[in-house]
């Protein structure tokens, strides 16, 4: 199953003071993963990746539908994604990505 497309949001704060409004934008959501890609066995197996962000930051998954997404679609701050590639029965290696915000983990499995 694929989940809603990713996105990152950059958290802020209002001020009203003497009649006038002052939007002050905290530092930009910056995201990375601990790992860029990953190989896995025909077989198929589980894997996962540190999610590292600021604690007001949200993301959110997405994944190719032969991988099972086994930790939360969504969240915000530092997290760990947990998935399963599915074992591969189509005769040929194959390729995805996981994206978590503006991020991406390539992922190759053996045929």
């Amino acid at each position: 199953m694929q989940n809603e497309p990713t996105s990152l949001t950059t958290p802020s704060k209002e001020y009203i003071y003497a009649g006038s409004r002052l939007v002050a934008t905290e530092e930009p959501c910056v995201l990375t993963l601990s790992s860029t890609c990953a190989f896995y066995p025909l077989s198929g197996r589980p894997g996962s990746a540190s999610i590292t962000t600021g604690a007001g930051c949200t993301w959110s998954v997405t994944v190719p539908n032969w991988v099972l997404l086994t930790s939360a679609a969504s969240g915000s701050g530092n997290d760990t994604l947990t998935y399963e590639v599915r074992e591969n029965f189509t005769g040929s290696a194959r390729q995805g990505l996981i994206s978590v915000g503006s991020q991406t983990l390539a992922i190759t499995q053996d045929s």
